[in-house]
């Protein structure tokens, strides 16, 4: 008998144990429910709605190349460091340019153009058209050059370089975002960027500047395929990411069209093409102010030749007045005696 109560009273315990064990899966079950990990697209979308309300960012844009023409390799590198605030509207850039061993440098400082409508604009009575002036500095070779432009025209310069605009453009561009999670803790989003899309994003960022292929024509394009797009997180932080594009088979499309306009034969092979946006601090950023040898010492070249044909102009309306003066206007004719007829 007693044996037979321990039997039920084991049978009890189990049962407890069973039911404490389904109740606490139960809470388990309910808890992961309530820290379900972040979807798919959580980390990227983060970090999209970051950069479109970015007031400034730091960024680093690299533009490399590989190729073989006529059997000889080559191989080029354009890189750019940013920095960008939009309130107000100041960039600078830091280029370098390398191919083939031979490499070249040069800075850029654009901000808006101070002039005496700046004060009436504070005031709220500056017109659009002078809001729009800017101010653009460039070093080249330890020389400092100046002119001011309108704001349109900057931007269309320098678009390669305006990378809150390219990179959102690139992610929205799909919603086939693949999500992938390293072994060493990054995350990795993958996606086809379709065929339809290459000719606005091309044309708008600018991608084959480096190569002297800036602003073709559509026809260009005419079977340009899908290009791949990749954006890496080191972690689940969005303040800063990468994003890298693999553009070969778009340039060979770009280049063969170009050969058969030229001469028909193209012997030009395009190994490998690749633009890489690093965007970083975004809302932390400061651009340094424009350097004390570019406001004391830049070259307004534009003015300079401005000058230089109003000076061309005015020698040339003086030889005028010189050539007026020594030939005169009129010859008076001779006065001559009338010729007598015999009646």
């Amino acid at each position: 008998m007693r044996f037979m109560k321990k039997i039920v009273a084991l049978c009890a315990v189990i049962c407890m144990a069973l039911a404490f064990s389904a109740c606490s899966a139960s809470s388990v079950s309910e808890l992961s429910e309530m820290v379900t990990p972040p979807s798919q697209t959580d980390v990227l979308e983060e970090a999209r709605n970051t950069l479109e309300t970015a007031q400034n960012y730091q960024a680093f844009v690299t533009a490399s190349s590989t190729a073989t023409h006529n059997g000889v390799a080559s191989a080029g590198k354009q890189t750019a460091q940013i920095a960008a605030t939009e309130t107000p509207f100041v960039w600078s850039i830091e280029m370098e340019n390398a191919f083939d061993g031979y490499t070249y440098a040069y800075s850029i400082y654009t901000m808006q153009a101070e002039t005496e409508s700046d004060t009436k604009a504070q005031a709220g009575e500056m017109s659009e058209e002078n809001a729009a002036l800017m101010s653009v500095y460039m070093a080249y070779d330890g020389q400092w050059s100046y002119q001011q432009i309108d704001r349109e025209t900057m931007m269309q310069s320098l678009q390669g370089y305006d990378v809150k605009k390219n990179v959102l453009s690139v992610l929205n561009s799909t919603d086939q975002w693949q999500k992938e999670e390293m072994e060493d803790g990054s995350i990795i989003y993958r996606a086809e960027i379709p065929a339809e899309a290459v000719v606005s994003l091309a044309d708008e960022g600018n991608y084959f500047y480096s190569m002297g292929m800036a602003n073709l024509p559509t026809e260009y394009y005419e079977g340009a395929p899908s290009f791949l797009a990749e954006v890496r997180f080191s972690s689940d932080d969005t303040d800063s990411f990468h994003v890298t594009l693999y553009l070969e088979d778009v340039l060979q499309t770009l280049v063969d069209h170009l050969a058969q306009q030229l001469s028909g034969d193209n012997t030009y092979e395009v190994e490998s093409f690749q633009l890489e946006y690093t965007v970083s601090n975004m809302n932390r950023t400061t651009v340094a102010p424009l350097p004390k040898e570019a406001a004391e010492e830049s070259v307004d070249y534009r003015n300079q030749i401005m000058l230089l044909q109003e000076a061309a102009e005015n020698e040339q309306e003086l030889d005028k007045d010189q050539l007026k003066e020594e030939i005169p206007s009129s010859v008076e004719p001779q006065q001559t005696e009338p010729i007598q007829t015999q009646s």
